[in-house]
């Protein structure tokens, strides 16, 4: 981080970089968290749907 700001420091402020790295990254953890949970979400209404059927019976 501190490599890239002295690279950058006349062209972009180290504030501007870091909050942009930043961004990427919590993105990046946020649409993995995304498609995690609706593949949970999925999984359970599975098991949810499988439960009712069984319960009918």
């Amino acid at each position: 981080m501190s490599a890239l700001c002295g690279a950058n420091r006349r062209f972009v402020p180290c504030q501007v970089l870091y909050i942009l790295e930043k961004t990427e990254i919590i993105r990046t953890y946020t649409d993995f968290y995304a498609s995690l949970a609706i593949s949970g979400y999925i999984q359970q209404n599975r098991c949810i749907s499988i439960l009712i059927d069984v319960l009918r019976k």
